[in-house]
């Protein structure tokens, strides 16, 4: 089973952003644990300059509109639909919006 994080933003350690330092040692202490876990995260800016980490991250694209979900995410989501999903932050627009795709398509998230 893989555990998937969503996060706003890129789980960068480096900033001040608590939500960015918890998904950051979480992921690397369960990847240490043998377990199979990777970092999606929704951001304006794909580039991915940040430090080297030993999961897999990839950066989906934010939208205007803050519950719309980008079309790549949404297809990941679907061919990743064995995974469980994590989502990270408090009330967050697209998390709303994440939340019902999880519930459609029968997808695990906490």
């Amino acid at each position: 089973m893989e555990i998937i994080h969503i996060v706003l933003g890129k789980a960068n350690p480096d900033r001040l952003n608590g939500v960015n330092k918890v998904v950051y040692n979480m992921a690397s202490e369960q990847v240490k644990a043998g377990k199979k876990v990777s970092v999606w995260g929704i951001t304006k800016d794909i580039q991915h300059n940040y430090p080297e980490r030993i999961f897999n991250t990839t950066l989906f694209k934010s939208h205007w509109f803050p519950f719309r979900i980008h079309s790549e995410l949404k297809i990941a989501i679907v061919e990743n639909k064995q995974a469980v999903f994590h989502l990270h932050g408090g009330w967050i627009p697209v998390f709303s919006s994440l939340a019902r795709l999880f519930t459609k398509h029968q997808i695990k998230f906490v």
